[in-house]
C-alpha cells in the first residue's frame, strides 16, 4: 500500500477509509485502485493493492462527490505495508502487482467483484460475493435434468453449487455485466452464458425451463422491473417450475399485489446466518401449480 509517511505514522497497522464526502483522481486497475482523499484539509494520494482490501459496507450517501455523480459510501479496511513512499514526499502510483508474505492473495473472482464494485457499486448492490452457505441453500431444490437458469451470477458465486446438482450443459447464465459474463464464459465451459438482462430468457433461452435461480438485487430495482423480470421468468417456466431468490431484507422481494397480477405464491426458505449480510431465501411458484415442499 503506498501512502505518505505521515499517514503511515498515523494508521500504522489499519486504516479505514470512507469514501463519502470529498474524493478524486479515482482509478481501478487490475491490481489495485488509486485515489485522492482529504485528511485534515490535505488531499492526499493513496494506492491500495486489491489483495489488501475487502469492501465491510456500501451505504447511500446524499453528499455530491466531487470527481463522480455516484452517490455512494464506500467503506475499504486496509492493512499497511513496509515503508513505500519517500519521506516527505506524496505517495505516487505504482505497479501493485504483489502481496505481503504475511497476507493470502484473494482469488481472481473476489478481485474482480471487488473492481466491479469499485466502479459501479450501485449496479452490484452486494457489499461481498454471495457465501458457500447461501449458494447451498439456493442450489438445494434442484434435481440433476433440471434445466435452470440463473439471473445475475455476477463472479458465479451461486453457479458453482448449482452445477453441483445439475450438468453444465443445463444451465444458462444472464448477466448484464461484461466483465463479469466473460469471465464466467472462460470459466465454465459447457454453460451458455447470455449477456443480457434476465427479460431475454424466453427469447435467448427458450420457454422450457424447470428451475430459474436469482440472484438480483430486487430491492435496489423499480417495483415495474421487478415484475418485469419475474413475469419473463415466469413465462420461461414449464409448468410447476418455480424461482429460487435471495434477499436481504426482513420481507420477500415481490409485493403481494405483484404477486397477485402475476398469480404467483411463495414459499419461505431458510435464513442463512453465514452470508455478508445475513439472507433468507425465497421460492417463487405460479399459486395454480399448488404449494410444493423442497428439501434445504
Amino acid at each position: 500500500m503506498a501512502i505518505a509517511d505521515w499517514l503511515r505514522a498515523r494508521y500504522p497497522t489499519e486504516m479505514t477509509v470512507v469514501i463519502q464526502h470529498w474524493y478524486e483522481n479515482l482509478e481501478v486497475g487490475e491490481d489495485a485502485f488509486s485515489i485522492t482523499l482529504n485528511f485534515g484539509n490535505q488531499p492526499e494520494p493513496l494506492v491500495i493493492p486489491s489483495t489488501r482490501c475487502a469492501p465491510s459496507s456500501i451505504l447511500p450517501s446524499n453528499s455530491a462527490c466531487a470527481s463522480s455523480s455516484t452517490k455512494t459510501m464506500a467503506r475499504m479496511r486496509t492493512t499497511t505495508m513496509a515503508a513505500t513512499t519517500t519521506p516527505n514526499r506524496r505517495a505516487r502510483p505504482r505497479s501493485c502487482g504483489w502481496t505481503s508474505s504475511a497476507s493470502k492473495p484473494v482469488s481472481p473472482q473476489l478481485a474482480l467483484f471487488f473492481r466491479q464494485l469499485l466502479r459501479g457499486p450501485q449496479a452490484i448492490s452486494a457489499v461481498a460475493p454471495s457465501s458457500a452457505a447461501l449458494a447451498r441453500a439456493m442450489a438445494a431444490p434442484l434435481v440433476p435434468g433440471m434445466k435452470v437458469a440463473e439471473f445475475g451470477p455476477g463472479t458465479g458465486a451461486l453457479t458453482g453449487a448449482v452445477l453441483d446438482r445439475i450438468a453444465p450443459q443445463d444451465l444458462t447464465l444472464f448477466e448484464m455485466n461484461p466483465d463479469f459474463a466473460a469471465h464466467l464464459t472462460a470459466a465454465l465451459p459447457g454453460v451458455t452464458v447470455h449477456n443480457a438482462p434476465a427479460q431475454e430468457i424466453g427469447r435467448l433461452g427458450g420457454h422450457d425451463f424447470d428451475a430459474v435461480v436469482s440472484g438480483l438485487p430486487l430491492l435496489s430495482m423499480p417495483e415495474a422491473l421487478r415484475e418485469d423480470i419475474y413475469a419473463a421468468a415466469f413465462a420461461a417456466l414449464k409448468p410447476g417450475g418455480f424461482v429460487v431468490q435471495f434477499t436481504y431484507g426482513p420481507r420477500p422481494p415481490l409485493s403481494p399485489d405483484i404477486c397477485a397480477r402475476l398469480g404467483l405464491t411463495v414459499a419461505t426458505g431458510p435464513r442463512v446466518w453465514r452470508n455478508l449480510p445475513p439472507a433468507r431465501v425465497y421460492i417463487y411458484l405460479r399459486a395454480a401449480d399448488g404449494m410444493r415442499r423442497y428439501a434445504n
